[in-house]
């Protein structure tokens, strides 16, 4: 059996011990305290950075003038037979498979134009997807832009209705 000295020793070096374990996680405790505010300050410095690129882009969008605002635009299909089709995004390979895209010499009203990885697409306000202008080799014109949509007189075109073309009884109502 131990004796009490030796006890009182080594709970007393369990004791120090201790006392060095928790001098040193204070200190850890205090050098990670000073990281994370030092990456609070960076964060902020960030935002801050951002927030002023973020007015200098839009100081510049407004230099371009009120003529360069894309607004709703209309643009007319040059396609025929099949027309063309939408896409879920403004990417060639991400294509809705439904047939619904317009045919020429259907018009559709576009909010919104995305350069995607090989072509300039436009969106349809229909909320159906993304038109490509050009083929992907950009060698064939998909539509022609006819101007906003405040100075086109629409009653003058057909605005495509989102009809799927790719089955026989819309060639046939289309034929007669």
């Amino acid at each position: 059996e131990m004796c009490i000295r030796d006890r009182v020793c080594l709970r007393l070096g369990e004791w120090v011990q201790g006392c060095e374990d928790s001098e040193h996680h204070r200190e850890e405790a205090r050098n990670l305290r000073k990281k994370l505010a030092a990456t609070q300050l960076n964060l902020s410095e960030t935002r801050q950075e951002l927030e002023a690129a973020s007015v200098v882009a839009s100081s510049q969008d407004d230099e371009l003038g009120p003529e360069c605002e894309f607004g709703r635009r209309v643009f007319q299909c040059l396609i025929d037979n099949k027309g063309v089709g939408y896409r879920f995004s403004p990417n060639f390979s991400d294509k809705n498979p439904d047939g619904c895209g317009p045919i020429t010499p259907q018009v559709i009203v576009a909010d919104k134009m995305a350069h995607g990885p090989h072509a300039i697409f436009v969106r349809c306000v229909s909320g159906r997807g993304w038109l490509p202008l050009t083929n992907q080799s950009g060698q064939t014109r998909c539509f022609e832009h006819l101007g906003r949509e405040e100075d086109v007189n629409l009653s003058h075109y057909e605005l495509s209705q989102g009809r799927n073309k790719l089955n026989g009884d819309w060639f046939q109502s289309k034929q007669s």
